[in-house]
């Protein structure tokens, strides 16, 4: 099946003309589409169409597959199919239009990890879909950021069951209907996130899925997937045969429970991971917290699933203590093994208790002062203040790209002017300016759905746009626009916002920048 960009743009079809192209991926091409009857309303649809590598009989069974077993599904967290048809040959399948774009994107903007408070509330949200997904006999087979998607709200929803293996019949009134539809020799399926027993073409259950998930929840937490290699073969025996890099090495604020968590879900062996989505949310956020979940402490000892960091457990304070007092040291004296410490006596137990307890004395006192210290200086950092204008001296939120949906030579660039604090009533005012460089194209920069911006304050606080002026941009060919983003009220002691932004409904590259009170602009 060939790309086809921009084949299809300006099409009708059921009802809904098709705009551009924003996304592509194994199941067909996304484009962005209005209703013909009520233009402002915006869907996504995914098309297929014939090609000549893929003959549309083939095509044609896998992707009814996909409209079957979405609409067995509804959830909130699950996207919904709201339409299926064909036309011209062209199958096609409307959705709800996502603008906050996909989970990629998010994790994008944390090349270190996102904050693992953020990671618990999405994760939730994928453990709720797909619980309800596995509870009515569908495997997903394909979970990876790119196919989940946010809401306007950041809110997330797992998409494209196109890959979907139905271990259950898809409707009584479908006898017959294969539960396979993968070509000779061909594995469904992302490498980077497939199961090993997906790699081996086994057979494939909900635990699939919830290795699919580990490898997303080690994404989030790291800011990369555990493997990567130079061809899709080689990713996928890696996934099958090799253990993930301990993730506290690149994430040392991780607690040793929550990455014990991943790792656990990231068994080689089936049997060995969590039994649910839910399971797997459970352990992880105790264990963001510092705690170990009841189902961690069944862990298998197979050494080629985890690091041995996941397996060690941390010893109680007041244990270590207590097993170095001069009572706890002539106790192990008279054990009939060889020990180190025989011959020391009383004095020098009490000399190395003394070393000890001065040593954790010293630590602890060095780290309250760090600790006092590092709050004198927070304290002492700039925070936005109302009845303010910043300058942020027209940095560029979007180079100038090329995009695919409109040909080579497209282009244009946003920049941030400035960013207003109203002492009235706190809300922020968000300058940008929209420049079209190329003399051919119109640049179609939509506002209306305000999904695109958004402020996060360093306290993870995410401030949602209510109101633009003007709403939508299209800018003619070497003009340039200046439109205002409103949003809510700022909360007081805010030290930096990170603005998340896009244009053209997820077409161009999305870009993240931290804006300070300084006037200055950093990367996220």
């Amino acid at each position: 099946m060939g790309t086809h960009s921009g084949v299809l743009s300006g099409r009708e079809l059921g009802g809904y003309r098709l705009l551009h192209q924003v996304g592509a991926g194994g199941a067909g091409v996304v484009y962005l589409a209005q209703r013909t009857d009520r233009p402002a309303e915006l869907f996504a649809v995914k098309v297929i169409a014939p090609s000549s590598g893929d003959p549309h009989d083939t095509l044609r069974p896998r992707f009814l597959r996909e409209a079957a077993a979405a609409k067995r599904l509804r959830h909130p967290r699950i996207l919904p199919v709201l339409a299926v048809g064909e036309a011209d040959y062209v199958l096609y399948m409307v959705l709800p239009f996502m603008p906050g774009g996909t989970l990629a994107t998010r994790v994008g903007a944390f090349p270190r990890g996102m904050p693992l408070a953020r990671v618990v509330t999405a994760l939730g949200q994928l453990a709720e879909a797909l619980d309800y997904a596995h509870s009515r006999g569908i495997v997903h087979r394909d979970i990876k950021p790119t196919n989940i998607l946010l809401d306007a709200d950041g809110a997330l929803s797992l998409a494209d069951f196109g890959i979907a293996r139905v271990f259950a019949d898809l409707s009584a009134s479908q006898p017959g209907t294969p539960t396979t539809l993968t070509a000779t020799g061909q594995v469904l399926g992302t490498p980077q996130y497939m199961a090993p027993e997906q790699v081996r073409s086994g057979p494939v259950g909900p635990a699939a899925d919830i290795y699919a998930l580990g490898v997303v929840l080690y994404q989030m937490v790291t800011g990369a997937p555990p493997f990567a290699a130079e061809t899709p073969m080689a990713l996928a025996m890696k996934q099958a045969t090799e253990p993930p890099p301990p993730l506290r090495l690149q994430r040392p604020d991780l607690p040793v429970p929550a990455e014990a968590a991943i790792l656990r879900a990231l068994a080689k062996r089936p049997e060995d991971r969590f039994s649910s989505a839910g399971a797997l949310l459970r352990a992880f956020a105790a264990g963001v917290d510092g705690q170990w979940d009841a189902s961690l402490a069944s862990m298998p000892d197979s050494a080629d699933t985890r690091p041995a960091s996941a397996l060690v457990r941390p010893i109680p304070l007041a244990t270590t203590v207590q097993d170095l007092s001069p009572r706890g040291l002539r106790a192990a004296t008279t054990r009939p093994i060889s020990s180190p410490w025989v011959g020391w006596g009383r004095a020098g137990a009490t000399i190395l208790l003394t070393l000890v307890l001065a040593t954790m004395g010293y630590l602890g006192v060095t780290r309250l002062m760090g600790s006092l210290g590092k709050t004198a200086t927070t304290a002492l950092a700039p925070v936005f203040q109302p009845d303010q204008v910043y300058d942020y001296h027209d940095y560029a939120l979007t180079q100038a790209k090329s995009n695919p949906g409109y040909g080579p030579g497209y282009t244009f660039t946003v920049a941030l002017k400035s960013l207003s604090v109203s002492s009235a009533d706190g809300g922020m005012s968000l300058i940008i300016e929209v420049d079209n460089f190329d003399h051919t194209y119109t640049a179609d920069f939509a506002l209306r759905t305000l999904a695109n911006v958004s402020l996060v304050d360093d306290a993870g606080h995410r401030y949602v746009a209510s109101v633009s002026t003007p709403n939508e941009v299209l800018v003619a060919p070497g003009q340039k626009v200046t439109a205002v983003v409103r949003f809510p009220a700022l909360r007081p002691g805010v030290r930096s916002l990170d603005l998340t932004f896009n244009t053209d409904h997820q077409a161009l590259e999305p870009r993240c920048a931290r804006l300070l009170p300084t006037g200055t602009v950093t990367a996220c």
